[in-house]
């Protein structure tokens, strides 16, 4: 026997004003889903086929850029290739790195700053930690030294 609240459930579902649907029609609702599905995977590995060639011809452009002891190169008519270099910090996992971040930025910058960056991402901390590093900051602690990523930017 269906509860007072299932049926209650049953009562809203009846108030909707959706047309119900035949067999055949949520056959080809489900039909097409799986279609358009299957259409997105394929899609989706060739992206990644083809993003794997774009960055492995990324590398051999970077390649040939620093054997030339060049950090641009522009082609008439095609556009112009530039080296980008970014410092990435990771964002500190363990308990005693995080404390020691949370301290440095709570004595140098006070409670409210420190609430700010409570729960901090990685985009806010990169862009906090790049800036502690030009002014002078050289280690801060519970970050460990920033890695530096290589990417190619091209312009038209």
């Amino acid at each position: 026997m269906a509860s007072a609240e299932q049926s209650q459930d049953w009562d809203s579902l009846e108030e909707t004003n959706e047309t119900p649907v035949t067999l055949e029609q949520m056959d080809a609702l489900v039909t097409e889903l799986r279609t358009l599905r299957t259409d997105y995977e394929q899609k989706k590995e060739a992206s990644s086929a083809a993003h794997a060639l774009y960055k492995e011809q990324e590398d051999k452009v970077i390649g040939a850029l620093r054997a030339s002891k060049r950090r641009d190169y522009r082609v008439q008519g095609i556009g112009l290739v530039v080296i980008r270099e970014e410092e990435a910090y990771r964002t500190p996992k363990t308990n005693g790195e995080k404390t020691a971040l949370f301290n440095y930025i709570k004595d140098k910058y006070g409670p409210d700053v420190l609430m700010g960056m409570a729960s901090i991402n990685s985009q806010t901390l990169n862009s906090w930690a790049n800036k502690e590093a030009e002014s002078g900051v050289m280690s801060i602690p519970g970050l460990e030294a920033p890695t530096m990523t290589e990417s190619l930017s091209f312009r038209r």
